[in-house]
């Protein structure tokens, strides 16, 4: 019953809220309708196995493989670039669920038993908590690469710690090196958990100082060292193609992007401090410029386990959290702190595994420009809600047996909770389903379908014409192509000659993609504007009306009018 609220919560209206595709999103939707259509991306790579050119940021390519054969099946539309994310998030679910019942049984034994895949209310009670994440929620309907990437990696964890198979093993490391071909930061991540795992591992096999002497667990050591230098050497063969010479600019370009080392205050700083201090060996140590960057890392990391940021405001981008709250429901707070605080009494080891996930995780997060960031620590989700499913459990436990004869205040406390778990997650699905569309609707590019619709309706009634669209709203060719669903072959034709901003195009055939009304010509020509440029036109030409053949308004979910298409005489 969980599984299919669960499918309800990530599927339903899923084309609808957000209200409209990304650019990123309409990136990875047309990108995988031209390998559908000719094993090419529109920039005329072919099958690229590392990441695709897109707007010159090179995405992670799996995504773009992901949703190939559904535009095969449903078309080249929002379902088909948002169903990977909404398939992996009843993945990410289900595994949290397990995740959490082999917790329950660790402090329940105090000690590391194999997970099995069998229904109980254990696993119940991770689903439960994942089902009604509003973290999980956000970035499950929509087309997140993150999304995806965290599934691969919550499961090649899984299969990696708590089954002694080889063959599920294998499968392990095979999905972790999935994820770093999914997202920037699991490059970072995955590795690092595969050495967490193999190292967690190690320290369970010894299980009493006596043990150190005995031969059957040395026997034991040496055989999961051998598998551990197993396992990493294949995952090292998968991810042979990122140290290829001519991947450097693909897999560096975005973290120099998004980097806090292409910011020079730390450096300025450094120097200054040195410099007052006469610039001695002891100050170049002293105010080196590492021990600004690191603490700002570090200062970084921690607003990442912000109480405000994780329970009462989340992430400022609107595209990450609805503005009704944290990334976690409120109450969860209380059963956070009881399921971690039972894991670190029950099993310390298991307990330092899961803090070694939360730090690799933040890492990449705390070293980009933008924190905190619900998107880049998505792989944080799993642990946090596996925590508070163990609180959950442990605290139902607890007043079982506290309340052992007063089985009426058991009842009492455990509805109450319940309510009020029921009534902060009601207030924020009403919210994200009735208000979030409205009043994230600019942040999610919402008009750009009827422009285009309206654009392509007005060139088919004058096709001589040439067509003017403003790139206020970012990537406007991306979604030319996408709603139009212009031939492939066409754009790669294209590309050696059009003129680019990086690897967007600003020119297509007859269509100019433009930045100021300057450029816009005197007549004969069909114009997407925005609402300002439209204002600076009629104030360059006092008789604009009189040229018009055409005028339609184009407003948001907001009622605001982000475009004016228009079509000279």
């Amino acid at each position: 019953m969980l599984v299919l609220i669960a499918i309800f919560l990530r599927f339903w209206r899923l084309d609808q809220v957000p209200p409209s595709p990304y650019w990123e999103e309409v990136a990875l939707g047309y990108d995988a309708y031209s390998i559908l259509e000719t094993g090419l991306d529109h920039h005329g790579n072919r099958l690229p196995i590392v990441a695709f050119e897109s707007f010159g940021d090179w995405k992670p390519a799996l995504y773009f493989y992901a949703v190939v054969p559904l535009i095969k099946f449903v078309g080249l539309n929002v379902w088909a670039i948002r169903l990977p994310s909404a398939l992996a998030g009843i993945l990410i679910v289900l595994g949290i669920g397990y995740l959490t019942a082999w917790l329950i049984k660790i402090a329940k034994t105090k000690q590391v038993l194999q997970m099995e895949f069998k229904l109980g209310w254990p696993v119940v009670a991770g689903v439960a908590v994942a089902t009604f994440s509003p973290w999980l929620i956000q970035f499950s309907r929509g087309g997140w690469e993150s999304n995806l990437a965290t599934a691969l990696i919550l499961w090649g964890v899984i299969l990696l710690l708590r089954f002694r198979q080889f063959r599920h093993r294998i499968l392990g490391v095979l999905l972790l090196a999935l994820a770093m071909y999914t997202y920037h930061a699991a490059r970072v991540i995955a590795p690092g958990l595969l050495v967490g795992v193999l190292l967690f591992e190690q320290l369970t096999t010894t299980r009493t100082i006596f043990d150190l002497f005995g031969f059957s667990t040395w026997m034991k050591r040496f055989v999961k060292l051998k598998q551990s230098i197993f396992f990493l050497g294949l995952l090292f063969c998968l991810a042979i193609p990122f140290v290829l010479p001519n991947q450097s600019q693909k897999i560096g370009h975005r973290f120099a992007e998004t980097s806090i080392f292409a910011n020079l205050d730390p450096i300025i700083e450094s120097n200054l401090r040195q410099d007052r201090s006469g610039n001695t060996l002891l100050s170049r140590i002293v105010f080196h410029r590492y021990r600004y960057f690191g603490q700002q890392i570090l200062s970084q990391a921690l607003t990442h386990l912000s109480p405000d940021y994780l329970f009462l405001s989340g992430d400022a981008n609107p595209r990450h959290n609805p503005g009704i709250g944290g990334l976690i429901l409120p109450i969860n707070a209380i059963f956070l702190i009881w399921g971690l605080s039972t894991l670190i009494i029950a099993h310390k080891k298991t307990a330092l595994l899961l803090t070694g996930w939360l730090i690799i995780t933040i890492l990449p997060a705390a070293t980009s420009a933008a924190v905190p960031h619900a998107l880049r620590t998505l792989a944080l989700a799993p642990v946090w809600l596996s925590f508070i499913g163990l609180g959950w459990w442990t605290a139902f436990e607890f007043l079982k047996t506290r309340f052992k004869y007063q089985r009426l205040w058991s009842s009492m406390l455990v509805s109450l909770c319940i309510f009020i778990y029921g009534f902060f997650f009601a207030r924020y699905f009403l919210y994200y389903i009735n208000v979030y569309p409205t009043t994230s609707s600019s942040q999610w590019q919402s008009g750009y379908e009827q422009m285009i619709r309206a654009v392509n309706d007005r060139e088919i009634l004058s096709p001589q014409k040439n067509v003017y669209i403003a790139r206020a709203q970012g990537r406007p060719a991306i979604y030319y192509w996408f709603y139009t669903q212009t031939d492939p072959i066409r754009v790669q034709r294209a590309e050696a000659t059009a003129q680019k901003d990086q690897s967007e195009f600003l020119e297509f055939e007859n269509k100019y993609f433009i930045d100021r009304v300057d450029q816009l010509p005197v007549s004969s020509a069909i114009l997407a504007i925005s609402d300002d440029q439209y204002r600076q036109l009629k104030n360059l030409r006092p008789g604009l009306e009189n040229d018009l053949l055409f005028n339609m308004e184009v407003k948001d979910l907001n009622q605001t009018t982000v475009w004016h298409v228009l079509e000279l005489k």
